[in-house]
Formats: structure tokens, sequence, C-alpha cells
């Protein structure tokens, strides 16, 4: 029997509390479960010199100085090589399967922890281009999915891919194209996904996670960050990485070359600097120079 009188209202907002939960518990389901390390804006955290940990999901992360270089004279960057530590050390993907020999459209999710965090050392920021497939690995839709076949298009013809600008403290922070717009359809695991990547021309990037950075990138090897405070951070293709501030100093780093790393290992491998090419030596240089 349907409540009436004053456990109606009652009744419908419990509905429709119980409808939201519902949907937003098959939504996130479909997305990645990455935690949040390093330092992030707009997040609690209790410090002390060495060490800061999240309120929010627990997230130990260490920063201990081994050796640093003073700035020049005259500017205001100085180089510190740190041993950092995140203690989040899996990320939590998500694949996509179905039933062989089923004659129905069902498929299910399957999560697959994936080995990230712990100790890193010098480190250096590192631009990825995150595939969807990475994070949610989708199967080919066939016509009797029940989606309309404009979506079908979508999901099938089309690649969607992430822009994450990772940091020496090991947070990733994601950024979004200005001039093109996301992923349309109907699937919650693309919402924020872009078929476009720079290849060759740059594109105008922003941060979307409250940092307020900008990027012009043209592949993964020539980008430059503007930060805030006006220091640059510029990544160019044969390998080096300089921290430029306002001043014209800049400190740079050399990764040896052009490298070739991909995901997975050879990803936590180029963010500590340790990733170069076969014919280059693998001992990254850094120094201080102006560039006035």
């Amino acid at each position: 029997m349907r409540p009436t009188g004053r456990f109606s209202f009652a009744y419908q907002v419990l509905s429709v509390l119980g409808f939201i939960l519902l949907s937003a518990g098959s939504a996130l389901c479909q997305q990645a479960a990455r935690p949040e390390r390093g330092t992030m804006p707009n997040r609690t955290y209790s410090l002390s010199d060495i060490e800061t940990i999240s309120l929010q999901n627990g997230n130990l992360n260490l920063s201990i100085p081994l050796a640093s270089l003073p700035p020049i004279a005259g500017g205001k960057l100085s180089w510190t090589v740190n041993a950092n530590y995140n203690s989040k050390l899996w990320n939590s993907l998500r694949e996509q399967a179905d039933y062989p020999n089923d004659l129905q459209w069902n498929p299910y999710i399957v999560s697959l922890p994936s080995l990230d965090g712990g100790w890193s050392i010098g480190g250096q920021y590192v631009m990825e281009f995150r595939n969807s497939n990475v994070d949610f690995s989708r199967l080919n839709y066939p016509q009797n999915s029940g989606l309309p076949p404009g979506e079908v298009q979508l999901l099938n013809n089309f690649s969607y891919w992430k822009v994450v600008l990772h940091t020496p403290d090991g947070a990733e922070h994601e950024f979004r194209p200005i001039d093109y717009s996301p992923y349309a359809g109907l699937q919650d695991f693309l919402r924020g996904y872009f078929n476009v990547i720079p290849s060759g021309t740059a594109i105008r990037y922003y941060s979307v996670d409250g940092t307020y950075m900008f990027a012009r990138i043209s592949n993964e090897w020539n980008w430059t960050v503007y930060m805030p405070d006006g220091t640059q951070v510029i990544q160019t293709p044969d390998g080096v990485q300089r921290i430029q501030d306002t001043n014209g100093f800049a400190l740079w780093r050399h990764g040896g070359g052009h490298s070739r790393c991909g995901s997975g290992r050879e990803l936590r491998q180029r963010r500590r600097g340790h990733c170069v090419s076969g014919h280059h030596s693998g001992n990254a240089r850094a120094g201080l120079r102006s560039t006035a």
C-alpha cells in the first residue's frame, strides 16, 4: 500500500535519493579508481617537515631532500633532489567483458589492479596521453547492443584520450583542450575524454583541478606548462626539460635524448628520470643556467 498523508513526502524523497544512489553507483563502477597522490589543491592535509598525510584518502606522501643547489644570484629557482614516497600503491582499472557464445549483449565489468605510487628519486614532469582503454577497456559494440547506431559508431570508430601531467611528487593533474568538445555520447566511462591529441600542431590546454595551469602541447616531448606564478615548465624534443622563472633563469634537466617510454612501468621510469633511448646513457644531468 502506498503511503499517504504526511508520509507521502518522505516516501517520495527516499525514492529519489535511492534512485540517485543507484545511478551514482552504476557510474562509479565504470570509472577507474586512481587514488590521489602527492598534494592537490583544495584538499586538507596533516603536514610536517617531510611528510604530508591526506585527510581525505589517507595517502602518506614523504619528500626527503637528498641534495640541493642554491639559486643563481638574482634568480629564485634552486634545485633539490628529493626521495618521494606515496603510500597508495594500487590503481583499480576496469575491463569490459562478455560471456563467450552469448547470443545476447550482456557485458559485465572486471576490476584489474595496477601498481603505482611507492618510491621515486629525483623525478621530472611527465605529460601523458592516456587512452580511455587504459582506465576502462571497452569491447567492440555489436549492432544488437541496444544502443542507437550513432552511439555504436562513436564507440567503435573513434579513440578517446585524456592529457595528464605527472608532477615529481606523484600527483596527477588532468588537462582539457580549450578549443575542442568532449565525448557527448551516452556512456559514463567516456565522460571527460576527447577524440583529439596533439600530434605536431600545438593545442591549448587548461587544468581542471583548481591548479590554474595552462599548457601548449605539440606532442609528448614538446610542450610548455604555464604555472599561476609565471613559472614555466618547458619540455623540448631533444630531451631537455627546463623550469624557468619570470626573470629568465632556468633549472634544466637532460634525460638523455628522445625517449620512447609508454605506459605502466615505463611511465613510472619516465617520472623518475630513468627512461632514455638505447643509444644514450641513462645518467640524467641537471643544473642551473640563465636564459636571459
